[in-house]
This record gives C-alpha cells, structure tokens and sequence, in this order.
C-alpha cells in the first residue's frame, strides 16, 4: 500500500473534495428537520402537507420560480413581498411521507433551481402526525 502526504496549506483538497455541497447540505438540514419529528412521536409513513419557502432578490426571478414550481405539481400559497422586505418569496406545499428520499427528491430540485435564478431556498416544515 503506498501513501502520499503533501503539503496542503490552503487547505485545497478539504474546500474541493471534502466540504459539503449545497446538495449535501440540504440533506444535513433535512435529516435535522427528520429527527426532530421522529423524537416528537412522528408516524414518518403518514402523508401530510409540507410547507416550502424559496426567497429571491427581485419579483422576476420569484415568479418565474413560482411558475415553474407550479407547473412542477406543487401548491402555491403566497408569491410577493412583506411591507418591511426587500425580497420577494413564494411559499409552497406538496403532500408526502416523511422519509429522507421524498423529502430530497424535493428539496434538492428546489434547492437548485432557486439558486439557478439568483435565490434561496429556505428550508421547509410540517406537522407532526402521531396515531
């Protein structure tokens, strides 16, 4: 077995190889936002509504992401701006289970594609469902 040891004093292969991606972490987030419902009791298998948040630094970039995730099959709720905000948001639902891969297979879209238009995705939330 042969091992390389080199200087890496910027820390390169750690900010290229070993730090998260956005990807990774929205998945980090998820899993925190998981645990917390399963320590409050959750039935994960129940399908519930899940409130998403996207926010954005100008109206067209927010509709335009509005629209595509309406024609993605989710619900809207609220596209605009609070009077004391200078950033526009949409907030959205879908309805699914708790389990790490629908929440990602959701998340990690969306993730992307508010970024691909100059924003954020904030994360989401939902209610704990018990028997």
């Amino acid at each position: 077995m042969k091992y390389v040891h080199e200087k890496d004093t910027d820390k390169k292969f750690y900010w290229e190889q070993l730090y998260p991606t956005d990807d990774d972490w929205q998945v980090i987030q998820d899993l925190k936002v998981l645990d917390s419902l399963s320590e409050n009791g959750d039935m994960k298998d129940k399908e519930r509504e899940v409130m998403h948040w996207a926010y954005f630094p100008n109206d067209s970039s927010c509709n335009h992401f509005a629209a595509w995730a309406k024609s993605e099959n989710y619900e809207l709720h609220f596209t605009g701006k609070d009077e004391d905000s200078s950033e526009c948001y949409t907030k959205f639902t879908h309805v699914g289970a708790m389990h790490l891969g629908n929440i990602t297979s959701h998340t990690i879209k969306l993730g992307r594609k508010a970024r691909e238009l100059g924003g954020r995705y904030d994360g989401w939330e939902t209610s704990v469902q018990k028997k």
